[in-house]
């Protein structure tokens, strides 16, 4: 169940997490329905959500130039 999931449990113990969409088409959703759901089922807040996004941009394979404009744009 949504209460249950262990994705707020991770975060506290500084496991990187990312959230990501495999084939958006056959799940029905995207990107940010995925973030909503981390939003209200597992009620994250603000920065728990930043600190996911910060995670996908560090494990991207942008280049460090990009890396560093995203980041700086979620500060």
């Amino acid at each position: 169940s949504p209460e249950s999931h262990p994705l707020p449990q991770m975060l506290d113990a500084g496991i990187i997490v990312t959230l990501g969409t495999d084939d958006p088409p056959m799940f029905q959703t995207n990107l940010l329905d995925d973030y909503r759901r981390a939003w209200d089922w597992c009620a994250l807040d603000e920065a728990s959500i930043r600190e996911l996004a910060r995670n996908s941009i560090d494990a991207s394979f942008a280049t460090t130039a990009d890396k560093r404009r995203w980041l700086a744009d979620l500060a």
